[in-house]
């Protein structure tokens, strides 16, 4: 996966299976990868946000994608 263009990440996340997604959400591995891999701590902060209102009983695959569509 590439780590210069988080377009490549949201490919990756429509790929995904929907409890890899929850497992990796649920840990803060999105938040790591975001701002330790792409250097985008706008886009991990926002993540954290969602996770930290998630109520973790659905794939949140959509909202995930939507707010990295929307930070670009």
């Amino acid at each position: 996966m590439s780590t210069d263009d988080p377009k490549a990440f949201i490919e990756h996340l429509k790929d995904a299976a929907g409890r890899d997604i929850v497992e990796h959400f649920a840990r803060g591995d999105f938040e790591k990868w975001l701002r330790e891999l792409y250097s985008r701590p706008d886009l991990a902060d926002g993540v954290k946000r969602l996770r930290e209102t998630w109520n973790g009983q659905h794939d949140p695959r959509r909202e995930l994608i939507a707010l990295l569509q929307a930070l670009k």
